[in-house]
């Protein structure tokens, strides 16, 4: 499959995914926003069922979760 060829490493497209929400916004009401998101990347393993893909991406975004609410 297409994604099967796709030659960037899970660290690069988190990187790329957190850098989209970070920052902070203005909005209307003169108020600052400071959005986050916590994403988990994972790479397919051959003959994964989907199921099993996305339990592992979850568990990999609560991995991320818990190591931000560590550092505060």
């Amino acid at each position: 499959t297409e994604m099967a060829h796709h030659s960037e490493s899970r660290e690069t497209i988190q990187a790329r995914l957190e850098s989209l929400t970070s920052g902070t916004f203005e909005l209307a009401n003169d108020r600052l926003y400071y959005p986050g998101a916590s994403v988990g990347v994972v790479n397919y393993e051959a003959d994964e069922s989907v199921d099993a893909l996305i339990a592992r991406a979850d568990n990999a975004m609560y991995a991320v979760k818990k190591s931000r609410r560590s550092r505060r």
